[in-house]
Parts: C-alpha cells; structure tokens; sequence
C-alpha cells in the first residue's frame, strides 16, 4: 500500500500590500526622446550643436557655425534617409563619435577645431559618395 499526499493552495485572507514605501498613484518619470529628425523641431536647434557643445551663438554670423552644422545635419540626414542610419539619437551620437575617433578629434575640447575638421571631413566623404554614385551610374571610363 502506498500513501499519497494531496496539497492544496492556501490563500491569505490578510491585507493585499502595495509595494512598501511607494505611493501606488505615482507613476515614473521618463524622459521622452524624440527621433533625431525632430529633434530641431522640439530643442530649436540642430542635434550637432548640442553634441558638439557649441552654444546658443552657434548661428551668429562671423563667430557662428552655421556652414559646419549645416555639411553634418545634411549627412546625417541624408544617411538616415538611405537607411545606413536609425534614425534615433544614440545612433546619431555613436556615429558621429566614430567619426571624432576617425579624425583624431576624439580628445579636441576646442569646439571650432573639432566642428571644423569633422565637416571637411565628411565634406570629403560627401563627395565620394558622389563619385562612387557617378561611377556606379556611368561605368567606366576605360
């Protein structure tokens, strides 16, 4: 003969706790992050001249930055639009941190030396893109 045991679930009767300490109304605070291409729409100003530290006078003509801002916001865009790029801020701030690295700008705290070498830079890769597309579009000139 075997002897057999059957359980059965016990519930407590006693007062349902929410989480100690926490008021069960207070929701938390995140943060929202907008996608890269409205992120000029919500701050007034491109995403470069946050990442680059340049300053609410980034667009002051002489002293401004305006020409720089303008070469990177366009690449990146235009890499977002070709799908090279998500289009979010991580990704943004990951690439444009490669590119620092790339031109040797990583550790460069002077912001009119580091925009100035990273938008020739991408300048030039602006370019080639455009002469791989011709290439690709023509051929051969051989």
């Amino acid at each position: 003969m075997t002897s057999t045991t059957v359980r059965t679930k016990v519930e407590s009767v006693g007062e349902e706790r929410v989480g100690e300490g926490k008021d069960p109304d207070m929701q938390p605070i995140v943060e929202e992050v907008v996608p890269y291409t409205d992120y000029e729409n919500k701050e007034g100003h491109p995403y470069t001249v946050d990442h680059f530290e340049l300053g609410k006078y980034w667009d002051e003509g002489m002293g401004g930055f305006e020409s720089e801002v303008e070469i990177i916001e366009h690449y990146i865009s235009k890499q977002i639009k070709s799908g090279e790029w998500a289009n979010n801020q991580k990704t943004i701030k990951t690439e444009l941190k490669k590119i620092e690295k790339l031109t040797n700008m990583k550790d460069e705290t002077r912001p009119v030396v580091k925009i100035g070498i990273i938008a020739a830079h991408i300048k030039f890769l602006m370019e080639t893109d455009g002469i791989k597309a011709d290439f690709a579009k023509y051929g051969s000139t051989n």
